[in-house]
């Protein structure tokens, strides 16, 4: 089989997002950073499974629409610089099928070629020995090697084989990666994403899902619009038993429609289903027994009911600017709200917050400019795709710290234009400084510091600089690398494992070290990081 089948395409799909699921640990585990964050390896797969469930139905569907629905997908539910990547592969890879009647070998390879294009273009200044890298070596193993393929499988492990080459060499592009002795983890996502693809091809199966969670539920809320409905109609009932029992109810509702709930006692059986044929599920009970109670809602009217009512709530209360802050801990979430911050996503290190998390928070602050924080390197690129699918003014200030965004925020002016306002936070960005204490996930050899799971290390702005033998003594070292003789002021975040007592002796501490400065000490209650601090 040389053309690629939709069918075949979504197993293949299914397979690959089982695979990094299965293999995702391994992944976080290359990491090189032993700061506990949202791993790589946990970024991608929750983008690429968020993704892969948005296309399992599309059987009829031809392979350009079912790539342009898993690119919408992933890019909407990108996590960390990792799953951004990931998406604007995928992106360029459906651009490459897109409006072809067949997909061919050659297609693919072009395919490839455009999803790597796509990948580069998305950093602002790309990496080698990244996933990038290997992103390139299978688009170019691909244009060299298509035509020596007889099938699709033929062409995955030609370019697999190229990948994990191209793979095994990026500790030799990367220092850090040589430095500690391994390859570059999103790199081995992407392989393990192509590997489970391959898998189906070989086996015609999918590769089995090894630990299967239940996902926590997204937050709901009564009153609040679908953006689409599948099925119009929510149909309830309740059988009276005559006949017999509902051994097939479920099975039968289950072709019509979803959201079927069937509870059956010896009397009687309680029915729910959406669907847009309430006639056909209202007969399926007929056969069982009588009916009473029956509840038919038009579920699409309703919806475009509170559209209306929600479209006018927002063009009434629209301001003309608004904040969007991802923050972890209780405190530092009471802080963004004094400051005026009303878009406030939980999320941060250990947890990144996806494109359409950031989308969705900067559509409900309602204004006509929404300025954006992410507090996290590894959240910026999500912040830039989010502003590219919002519809409206979006302005990414790349913050990198939560403890930035105070100092950020005390420059703010309504009267201010946009760009004036863009320019300011920028402007007090640039001379802030931080500091964090954190403790290591695991061994690792970080700019020449050997470093042991559970060591207290000392990070100022983002870089492991020394390991500390204790909380106490790592915050009072980091503040003298950030302060200096122009300090004026120094903010402290107090962790949710620091103590008002051990908060206190540290600020006594740093008065009695910089008499001149104003030391403002707060509860974060931030998890991973026992310490945060600006100076300013």
């Amino acid at each position: 089989m040389n053309i690629l089948k939709s069918d075949i395409f979504i197993n293949m799909l299914v397979s690959a997002s089982n695979n990094l699921e299965n293999r995702k640990e391994e992944i976080n585990r290359l990491n090189v950073f032993p700061v506990p964050d949202g791993d790589t390896g946990t970024n991608m797969s929750l983008t690429f499974s968020k993704a892969t469930k948005e296309i399992c139905d599309m059987q009829d569907s031809t392979v350009a629409e079912i790539a342009a629905k898993l690119s919408s997908a992933s890019l909407r539910g990108a996590r960390g610089n990792s799953g951004v990547i990931l998406s604007q592969f995928i992106r360029g890879i459906s651009k490459g099928f897109n409006e072809k009647d067949e997909i061919n070998l050659e297609v693919l390879a072009n395919a490839f070629s455009s999803g790597t294009e796509s990948a580069y273009r998305a950093v602002m200044k790309p990496t080698e020995g990244t996933i990038l890298t290997v992103m390139r070596g299978l688009s170019d193993a691909a244009m060299e090697g298509y035509n020596g393929c007889e099938t699709v499988a033929d062409f995955f492990k030609m370019i697999i084989e190229n990948g994990n080459k191209v793979l095994a060499y990026t500790p030799e592009l990367l220092p850090k990666l040589k430095q500690a002795g391994v390859v570059d983890s999103g790199g081995m996502g992407l392989m393990v994403i192509m590997e489970g693809m391959l898998h189906y091809l070989e086996n015609n199966e999918i590769m089995p899902l090894m630990d299967v969670k239940e996902q926590p539920a997204e937050d709901s809320a009564a009153g609040q619009y679908i953006e689409e409905i599948t099925f119009g109609y929510c149909t309830e009932y309740i059988i009276v038993k005559e006949h017999r029992g509902a051994e097939n109810l479920k099975d039968k509702l289950k072709q019509i429609g979803d959201c079927v709930v069937v509870v059956e006692d010896e009397e009687i059986v309680k029915v729910h289903v959406h669907t847009d044929d309430p006639d056909k599920a209202i007969g399926f009970g007929l056969k069982i027994g009588s009916l009473i109670n029956i509840k038919i809602d038009n579920m699409r009217h309703e919806n475009e009911e509170l559209k209306k009512k929600e479209e006018e709530r927002l063009k009434k209360e629209k301001t003309k600017y608004g904040f969007v802050s991802v923050a972890a801990g209780d405190g530092f979430k009471s802080i963004y709200e004094e400051l005026g911050i009303k878009g406030i996503i939980s999320g941060g290190q250990s947890m990144n917050p996806s494109t359409d998390d950031i989308l969705k928070k900067a559509k409900e602050v309602n204004a006509e400019t929404v300025f954006v924080f992410p507090n996290n390197k590894n959240i910026i690129l999500a912040a830039e795709q989010a502003k590219d699918l919002f519809e409206g003014e979006l302005i990414v200030i790349p913050t990198t710290s939560m403890a930035q965004v105070f100092p950020v925020m005390m420059v703010y002016d309504e009267n201010l234009s946009k760009e004036e306002l863009s320019d300011a936070f920028s402007e007090i960005l640039s001379t802030v400084k931080c500091g964090q204490i954190t403790y290591a996930v695991r061994d690792s050899m970080v700019n020449d510091i050997e470093i042991k799971e559970g060591d207290i290390m000392q990070l100022v702005n983002d870089k492991v600089v020394a390991v500390s033998p204790s909380v106490d003594e790592g915050i009072i070292e980091t503040v003298k690398k950030i302060a200096d003789e122009d300090t004026e002021i120094i903010t402290l975040y107090a962790g949710e494992d620091i103590s008002d007592e051990a908060l206190n002796q540290v600020v006594a501490k740093l008065e009695e070290l910089y008499p001149a400065c104003d030391i403002t000490p707060y509860r974060g209650e931030q998890p991973i990081y026992y310490y945060i601090v600006s100076a300013e």
